[in-house]
């Protein structure tokens, strides 16, 4: 997968939190990137690149993003990358409350039980700070948002939903663009996958991907 990134125009959005360490790995693996800042989404312009990494913190519908990959540049972002990247099973967890709490008690169940697991996404440590030492027999579990969802074409092998209730407003359009938003996390699971869902999610919810569904409170 690298290779592909390898003598592309890059452009990082942002140097915050989940990008920092993007950007770390890209320098350490001779990935050349050039670091974009913006106090409007309005004043990026993003079609001379190649692939963008989206913050979190810049709405997917901003115009900026919209603009670029309507002119066919690569929308990406931390956290799909690291998906694309790791080569153990991620169990995910969202929901509007309780998800750090929760991802913080499946990887210290997972460690009782004998696993190497690796804690990360909104909790924990950044991923990017673990890449490379993760086995194919470990288990990463990730906190993840609704931002970090939005755009993923991958969904982890173990999704875990909360209730999601309506939050974040300021960021989604409105109320069904943010409960699109976490679908993500079992919208691409494959037979063989596990989704753990709140009874109270949208009927919808528990008719995407392929994984076996499982309705828990």
């Amino acid at each position: 997968m690298l290779e592909i990134l390898q003598g592309k125009k890059i452009a990082i959005l942002g140097l915050g939190i989940n990008n920092r360490k993007l950007a770390d790995f890209f320098s350490k693996n001779g990935i050349q990137f050039e670091v974009l800042e913006w106090k409007s989404p309005d004043d990026l312009q993003l079609e001379s690149f190649d692939i963008v990494f989206r913050s979190p913190g810049l709405p997917y519908f901003s115009s900026a993003i919209q603009k670029a990959k309507a002119t066919g540049v690569i929308i990406s972002s931390q956290t799909k990358l690291f998906f694309e990247l790791c080569p153990c099973p991620i169990i995910g967890v969202t929901g509007t409350k309780g998800k750090g709490t929760t991802a913080s008690l499946i990887a210290k169940i997972l460690a009782a039980g004998g696993k190497k697991v690796w804690l990360g996404g909104n909790i924990g440590t950044d991923p990017f700070e673990f890449l490379e030492q993760i086995k194919p027999n470990d288990w990463v579990v990730l906190e993840l948002s609704s931002f970090q969802l939005q755009d993923l074409t991958q969904s982890p092998h173990i999704a875990v939903v909360l209730s999601i209730t309506a939050d974040h407003l300021d960021h989604h359009q409105s109320v069904e663009e943010y409960v699109k938003a976490k679908s993500a996390i079992v919208a691409f699971q494959q037979e063989g996958d596990i989704a753990i869902l709140h009874p109270k999610l949208p009927e919808w919810f528990g008719q995407l991907g392929k994984g076996k569904k499982n309705i828990f409170n």
